[in-house]
């Protein structure tokens, strides 16, 4: 599985990374600051599933995920501070698969993958409910006994696990 994270706060970037090797280590998780090379990476690294940002500091995400649309079907979460409701009207039509509105606990974060991910599975394996957990292939991701939140810590080191 591979999730691209378009997020310039690299706290969150951070706190993503840690979560995601804790609970899922089989899981590539791909990150950039950046909008212009999101949408590179997007083309490049065939991702499961993008988390992207509204606020990106080279261009808006709503352009970004304007510009994934013109070649991609993989699921956009957006992830933001922005939660005016003219934000998340503009990012459904422009195809975002959810909003989700920062801060938010990471259980809700990966039950709403689950969903982006259930919507996008053409493979024909089992993907259990939203109260089992995430899976694809032979990943499984039990949300019942994950963790709901993990401290935000800042790490030095590299952004691919």
């Amino acid at each position: 599985m591979r999730l691209l994270l378009i997020e310039d706060s690299q706290d969150i970037v951070d706190s993503l990374f840690i979560t995601f090797q804790m609970i899922a280590p089989e899981w590539q998780l791909v990150s950039t600051p950046f909008g212009t090379e999101g949408m590179d990476l997007a083309r490049s690294e065939d991702p499961d599933v993008i988390l992207l940002d509204m606020m990106l500091p080279d261009v808006s995400g709503l352009k970004v995920l304007e510009q994934i649309r013109a070649f991609s079907t993989t699921p956009v979460v957006v992830f933001t501070v922005r939660e005016e409701k003219r934000f998340q009207d503009e990012a459904r039509k422009l195809g975002a698969n959810d909003y989700i509105v920062k801060p938010c606990r990471y259980r809700e974060l990966l039950e709403r993958i689950t969903v982006a991910l259930q919507n996008a599975d053409r493979s024909g394996d089992r993907v259990p409910s939203r109260h089992e957990g995430c899976a694809t292939g032979s990943l499984v991701m039990d949300l019942q006994t994950c963790r709901d939140e993990v401290a935000w810590l800042p790490l030095n080191g590299p952004v691919r696990i």
